[in-house]
């Protein structure tokens, strides 16, 4: 069973790569040109910051989705993980 792949080449043939198993390139931390995007990442903080006020409030934050469960798994379009 996989559970890790490694891919290598030029970063456009690994975001082609990573489109096949459902990520979307525009959400990748880099752009096309290497340029570090740091828009997602802020936004990122900016919830984690309310999250944790959340819990120090004392209120219910078992409906937040933060990052991916251990159960979570990607699938190629072919279906094989």
């Amino acid at each position: 069973r996989v559970r890790i792949r490694f891919y290598t080449g030029l970063s456009m043939e690994n975001q082609y790569q990573l489109m096949s198993y459902g990520i979307p390139i525009n959400d990748l931390p880099m752009s096309s040109s290497l340029t570090v995007k740091t828009k997602n990442h802020l936004q990122w903080v900016r919830t984690r910051i309310a999250f944790e006020k959340a819990l120090e409030a004392g209120r219910d934050t078992s409906s937040w989705i933060l990052q991916p469960g251990v159960h979570d798994i990607l699938f190629s379009r072919g279906g094989n993980p």
